[in-house]
């Protein structure tokens, strides 16, 4: 039994988080890069190079610890990839996401200050950026960037991913219908 959909939601991030780290995993075996192009036009690229590691004598229970020194070059560490991929995908949606609303605000004449997904104005503005934000997010989210992001990994790699999980419950004609949404 689910609680109102909430496990149900949950599910489904684990999944697409699993399916993210499941890519970078099939990317990064093949030694390249997983890359995307955000929806601003700025390209993300991740591939973290394995670790050189050496025993280091330590005193802490008598026993030896692992220490990673440098980077060796070349080789990739799908692990390493793997553990970033899905916070980079959204951290990533979340810049462009961002990058819009201080381009629209400058085109505006808004000074605008921000902080990640904080943004702050004169109170003169605060109508103005409200407005602003909901036009945005119907307007940014209106396309469906997970496919997108999935083609084009697939195009640079080579490498056949599966389908990425869809929700589809987005309406996206009642986005910044919420007066609460951005307040």
């Amino acid at each position: 039994m689910t609680n109102g959909g909430w496990c149900d939601r949950r599910t489904t991030w684990r999944e697409s988080s699993a399916k993210c780290c499941g890519l970078s995993y099939r990317v990064v075996k093949t030694q390249q890069e997983v890359v995307w192009t955000t929806p601003t036009g700025m390209p993300v690229v991740l591939g973290r190079e394995m670790e050189a590691r050496r025993r280091v004598p330590t005193a802490i229970s008598g026993s030896k610890r692992w220490r990673a020194t440098k980077a060796t070059p070349g080789e990739l560490s799908a692990l390493a990839t793997a553990r970033g991929i899905t916070a980079n995908l959204i951290h990533s949606f979340d810049g462009a996401f961002c990058q819009r609303i201080v381009c629209s605000a400058g085109e505006r004449r808004i000074d605008l200050l921000t902080n990640h997904d904080c943004f702050a104005v004169v109170p003169a503005h605060a109508d103005a950026l409200h407005e602003l934000l909901h036009q945005e997010l119907a307007t940014f989210y209106a396309t469906g960037w997970l496919p997108k992001v999935a083609e084009e990994i697939q195009a640079r790699s080579g490498v056949e991913l599966a389908p990425p999980p869809m929700v589809e419950t987005l309406e996206v004609s009642k986005i910044g219908s919420n007066p609460y949404a951005f307040s």
